[in-house]
């Protein structure tokens, strides 16, 4: 198993420089972060972190600030497991996947155990099953500060 995954989360591409970004969220809204100064030629403002070091940040939190991403998705994984699908965890090291199942009207479900109410999970290798990248497109728009929207 490949330990090559992507993070589950939120991604964007940047137009201008055609780089995939994870989005992050921040008290000001969405935003991208990058290490190079170049970035502020594209209106990235300059920030520190804790330790000092210099970041660049764009937030994503006026409607004309849209036209600078495409591509906006959430990404999260499932898998085909004995000729069904799951959504799914995986451990930090992609080599245990475990299968989640929702069904409230169930008392028992084969080979899993019960989680929660109505939440199943069974654990199995990652090498039983194809793991599926799954990317929802997200409209950001919807994460405009209210007044912006």
């Amino acid at each position: 198993m490949s330990n090559r995954l992507k993070n589950t989360g939120k991604y964007v591409t940047f137009v201008p420089t055609n780089k995939e970004y994870p989005l992050i969220g921040t008290s000001k809204g969405l935003a991208i972060f990058e290490n190079d100064k170049k970035y502020l030629e594209y209106g990235f403002e300059s920030t520190q972190n804790f330790k000092g070091q210099d970041y660049y940040q764009l937030v994503i939190d006026t409607t004309d600030k849209l036209d600078l991403f495409t591509n906006a998705y959430d990404l999260h994984y499932e898998v085909a497991y004995l000729g069904e699908r799951y959504k799914a965890m995986l451990n930090s090291d992609h080599t245990i996947v475990t299968l989640y199942v929702e069904s409230y009207d169930k008392p028992n479900i084969a080979g899993f155990r019960n989680y929660s109410q109505g939440e199943w999970i069974k654990d199995v290798e990652a090498s039983e099953v194809e793991i599926i990248a799954v990317k929802d497109p997200i409209d950001l728009s919807k994460y405009l500060p209210t007044q912006e929207r």
